[in-house]
């Protein structure tokens, strides 16, 4: 710390411990920026910005201005070690990303050192509203009043927002009492010649901040030829500049030839923002190697919400429903999940799923399905349900679906008599087929169904009750293969329809194989049981698919059947 003022003693141990961990710093001088544990995420990106990771192996507990009793250990410090990585390309077996850490945690002389490898020039792909413009600012007000940088600017898509950043430093510099306190007052006098103005501004300590625009004279920013340590990009590019293919070729020019250049030698740049395009700044830092990149979704490596006090895994299902119904789910992968999915390359696209309301008379033979599971972990499969019924023409159409997990035998079999009624009752039984996967204990939930039989068949329900229960066997046929192979095709001729939307169920369809797969894998089920009926349902008629925006099959295949072998 230089030209610091002469400091009691309580008040040099705080600027030394404010030195020595970022987080402290945050959690004693700026309580109204973090009233809350500072969670693992943000603690790794200020070890990224400021070079520092003793302060990570510093376990124990913290008093928060909301959270008096916060504690920071080593479950915390695996999150960074397992979620901090560089992402170097896909392995072309799996499609998996190769990644390679960038902190490493090893023992030297019995003492935990934890050590990081990172370049000059930082990526951080976040979520809008996950506060990384705020860890940023933390990150820049500790190099001001330290003075680590003495020359650094803000740049954003538009002048404004980066003034906004550097005024948000002004505001503590001028307002923040234990701030001032501790450095001394750091703000130029009016008869000063030191300029205070919204885009620049001179502190005591001869530092110099300045802000402004994209594509803005960044080269003229250099005073007194001395050119900035360092630059943070705060959101280069926002929805409506990417969406334009003349824009985005001149923005990213600017940046990687005029605006990279602009800092010293040994300089630093930090790029922060949330993915709006596939081609964009972001995504070119991506490949440059002068850059280290880390990218974050809402959701960690491990299947946690990166940061449930922003947004809890309920609540990104949610956004992802909403998204989901304004046909909207690219931009939610995007901004939610920084990654890029492409619908056409699905395995089962949202634009071919199709949702459709049929009455009961058009289906000529209907199927149950039941794919049993026991478990009432949050992680564990779905217990699902599937009445699929199956049209003069061959259509396959999904007129119910239920998925719960941790649902206990006895209301799986309720469950099971109640889409039996529902649905099956209303059709000849000869026209029916009712099936529950028969693999290991799921074997009991036939014999129990049996026995309901029975016993609601005293209840009033009579012979409605009763009905032939298929086990259903997969042999060697892995569940993945049997989906594809089993819908796949169907899809893809848009052959196969759904009654409604059920969020979780077309959540499993588009995220297909990397979400759960009780949904497809059931409804599935329910179309092999209707096999039997295919070759009855190839005739003429075709049924009422005037609704349905989907061709018949025929017509999709180039296909005769009256004249087929």
């Amino acid at each position: 710390m230089k030209d610091a003022p002469e400091l009691s003693a309580e008040l040099q141990a705080i600027a030394t411990k404010c030195w020595q961990s970022p987080p402290e710093f945050g959690r004693i001088i700026l309580p109204h920026w973090f009233p809350t544990k500072m969670p693992w995420v943000h603690r790794g990106i200020l070890a990224l910005l400021t070079g520092k990771t003793d302060f990570l192996l510093q376990f124990g507990p913290e008093a928060w201005r909301d959270e008096p009793a916060a504690f920071w250990g080593p479950r915390d410090l695996q999150k960074i070690l397992t979620n901090f990585v560089e992402e170097l390309g896909e392995d072309p077996v799996t499609n998996k990303p190769i990644t390679r850490p960038i902190f490493t945690l090893a023992e030297v002389d019995g003492h935990p050192v934890l050590s990081m490898d990172v370049r000059t020039n930082i990526t951080i792909i976040m979520p809008r509203g996950f506060s990384k413009t705020t860890i940023v600012n933390l990150a820049n007000l500790i190099d001001l009043v330290y003075v680590n940088q003495d020359f650094f600017l803000y740049a954003s898509e538009a002048s404004g927002h980066a003034e906004r950043q550097l005024g948000t430093l002004k505001k503590e510099l001028e307002e923040n009492e234990l701030l001032r306190l501790i450095f001394g007052d750091l703000v130029a006098p009016r008869q000063s010649p030191n300029k205070w103005t919204d885009n620049y501004i001179e502190p005591t300590n001869k530092v110099m901040v300045g802000a402004l625009g994209k594509g803005g004279q960044i080269r003229g920013f250099s005073k007194g030829a001395k050119r900035p340590g360092k630059i943070t990009y705060d959101d280069l590019e926002d929805v409506d500049s990417v969406k334009s293919d003349t824009q985005r070729p001149a923005d990213i020019k600017w940046f990687f030839q005029t605006a990279l250049p602009t800092v010293r030698k040994g300089g630093k740049s930090v790029v922060i923002g949330t993915l709006l395009h596939t081609d964009a700044i972001l995504n070119k830092t991506m490949k440059d190697p002068r850059f280290t990149v880390v990218r974050f979704g809402a959701i960690d490596r491990q299947g946690e919400a990166l940061w449930p006090w922003m947004l809890t895994l309920e609540g990104l299902k949610e956004l992802e429903e909403a998204f989901a119904l304004v046909g909207e789910i690219q931009g939610f992968y995007l901004e939610y999940m920084s990654e890029y999915r492409s619908d056409s390359a699905r395995m089962f696209p949202l634009a071919k799923l199709v949702y459709v309301k049929k009455g009961i008379e058009v289906f000529t033979s209907l199927a149950q399905a039941m794919d049993p599971a026991i478990s009432d972990s949050p992680k564990a499969d779905f217990c699902a349900f599937a009445i699929v019924g199956i049209e003069a023409g061959g259509h396959n159409h999904v007129l119910d679906y239920y998925g719960q997990v941790g649902m206990d035998p006895t209301d799986q079999v309720d469950k099971y008599f109640e889409l039996h009624f529902r649905w099956m009752a209303q059709v000849a039984i000869e026209n029916t087929r009712h099936g529950v996967e028969a693999i290991a204990y799921q074997r009991s939930l036939i014999h129990l169904i049996q026995v309901e039989q029975f016993r609601r068949s005293r209840k009033g329900h009579g012979n409605r009750a009763f009905f032939e229960i298929i086990p259903i066997l997969h042999g060697k046929t892995g569940k993945i293969p049997r989906i594809k192979g089993m819908l796949k095709p169907r899809i893809a001729a848009g052959y196969f329809s759904f009654n409604e939307r059920w969020p979780e169920l077309e959540h499993q369809f588009i995220n297909f194989p990397d979400a759960k797969l009780d949904g497809p894998d059931v409804c599935a089920m329910a179309v092999s049981l209707l096999d039997p009926f295919s070759v009855l349902n190839l005739g003429d008629d075709v049924g009422d698919l005037a609704k349905d925006t989907a061709p018949p099959l025929e017509q999709v295949l180039g296909l005769n059947y009256r004249n087929a072998p």
